[in-house]
């Protein structure tokens, strides 16, 4: 196997990445969030949701703000954002009574 002369620079790429994604220093983070740097251009939309209670993050203590977002999930923070009201039937077939986006979704089928 020929050495790459390219090996060193993906290693330092690769390292830059991971420490991005590492959580970061808690009293520069936003809402609790180790993953959003107080500085963020997104810093303060993700505050707000916090603060809102439209969203709880990823996981305690995670945002995940490169991760993409699902349908269930957006429905649910529409859902919240307007206050949480009551839906009708469940129309479709791959929403189950027990997913957390349930409720958002039979409310937004119905809007």
């Amino acid at each position: 196997m020929r050495p790459s002369k390219w090996r060193p620079a993906a290693v330092v790429a690769c390292g830059t990445i991971i420490a991005a994604l590492l959580p970061i220093n808690g009293a520069n983070a936003v809402a609790g969030f180790g993953d959003v740097p107080a500085d963020a251009f997104y810093a303060a939309p993700v505050q707000w949701l916090d603060d809102e209670g439209i969203t709880t993050g990823t996981s305690p203590g995670c945002f995940s703000p490169l991760r993409s977002v699902t349908r269930g999930e957006f429905a649910t923070f529409v859902w919240r954002e307007s206050g949480k009201p009551n839906g009708g039937s469940e129309p479709f077939t791959d929403v189950n009574a027990s997913d957390f986006f349930a409720e958002a979704v039979t409310w937004m089928a119905g809007e």
